[in-house]
């Protein structure tokens, strides 16, 4: 083969001082060396045609033809994308053939290259040939197609419809989808909602169910509304129970009302299920500080590891935030001591910001007959004055 005589195309720049004869252009003497199958020739003039700018799209792709036939795949790529980036409508149509080529080193380096593209149109071609492909019946061009999204770095919101919309086909391609999905996370719970993946969550298949579990988890805050459906898939079967509070982790700390709502939702859940969402609040660290009195609730529980696992998580979080203030006043009505002495410590800590509490730690402070709690509230009130 003669490619093999060169290490690196950069070897042919040396051609650059060539001089073209007659009024033949180099990419017209390409065109017909290629044409006779002299490929190394054609190769040196296409390499010229770009030096002097002449027909470079062109010559990129050609360049590509060419290597590829010979098996360089990896370099006719790179030149593929040259000319997409100059022209989409050389190269581009050529490339997505290769979306199901026969041979997954092949396609893993189309996905690579469509995914570097940059020029704009050429990402919106794409997109239109990949929701082409996904409409079109056929199951293995759809796997191949979804597979080549799942690598990509581009948008994929504008082709959400084709995707989303597999999710009713069979069940190889549903498993494809579940990996795509979440790339296009944000605009599921507004546009889409969750229906169908709850739905599987609720199947007996168990592939479809585990991919689930880990696409709720991959598509972050996003699918955070889905979180007791989880939890309360982890109650009837606890063997998902390690993906499911992997994937909870994932979705990160949850909104206001909903941490609200877990005190009441966890109350009747076996103590495994509190105490490893106590554990994964604590790794939140910071950024749960805000629902320090709902977590404090659980020192309630009439268990002894989920009040461990309670004192745990509290550690890691640190002191609470200056909005809890209000929280952990009604705290200060609570007939638990334990409840009452930790919301007292978390005023105390958060200091000036929490003078909404002075005159319900003096009412403390004027009427219990606990010394603990009077003391801990004179000092609180000390730090907040």
């Amino acid at each position: 083969m003669f490619l093999k005589k060169f290490a690196s195309v950069f070897l042919f720049c040396s051609l650059f001082f060539i001089c073209s004869c007659g009024n033949q252009s180099n990419f017209s003497k390409a065109e017909a060396y290629k044409k006779d199958g002299e490929y190394q020739k054609a190769v040196e003039y296409y390499i010229l045609s770009i030096s002097h700018n002449e027909k470079v799209a062109e010559s990129e792709k050609n360049i590509g033809d060419i290597l590829f036939g010979d098996g360089f795949f990896g370099q006719a790529l790179e030149h593929y994308k040259n000319s997409i980036e100059i022209d989409p409508n050389v190269a581009l149509e050529t490339v997505m053939k290769y979306i199901s080529y026969n041979d997954a080193k092949v396609r893993a380096y189309v996905a690579q290259m469509l995914s570097d593209v940059e020029n704009e149109q050429a990402k919106q071609q794409i997109n239109e040939k990949l929701a082409t492909i996904l409409k079109s019946g056929d199951q293995y061009k759809i796997i191949d197609a979804l597979e080549i999204a799942d690598r990509m770095k581009n948008n994929l919101e504008p082709i959400s419809d084709d995707i989303f919309n597999l999710l009713d086909d069979n069940d190889i391609i549903k498993q494809k989808v579940l990996k795509v999905l979440p790339k296009v996370a944000r605009i599921v719970p507004e546009k889409y909602g969750f229906e169908k993946l709850i739905n599987f969550l609720n199947q007996k298949d168990e592939i479809i169910k585990t991919n689930t579990i880990e696409c709720l988890g991959n598509m972050h805050e996003y699918a955070i509304s889905t979180l007791p459906d989880l939890i309360e898939l982890a109650v009837r079967e606890n063997r998902y129970s390690k993906n499911i509070f992997a994937a909870i982790e994932k979705m990160g700390v949850p909104t206001k009302e909903q941490m609200k709502n877990m005190n009441s939702f966890l109350k009747d859940k076996p103590k495994e299920i509190k105490i490893n969402m106590l554990n994964i609040w604590g790794n939140f660290g910071e950024k749960a500080n805000a629902y320090v009195p709902n977590i404090i609730c659980f020192l309630n529980d009439e268990d002894a590891d989920v009040k461990t696992a309670t004192r745990n998580a509290l550690l890691k979080i640190g002191k609470a935030s200056q909005e809890s203030v209000p929280d952990l006043i009604n705290l200060l009505k609570e007939t638990n001591n334990e409840i009452v002495l930790r919301a007292i410590y978390e005023l105390g800590e958060i200091g000036k910001g929490a003078s909404d509490a002075i005159e319900p730690l003096k009412e403390i402070v004027k009427n219990t007959q606990n010394r603990e709690i009077k003391t801990s509230a004179n000092e609180a009130l000390q730090k907040i004055q």
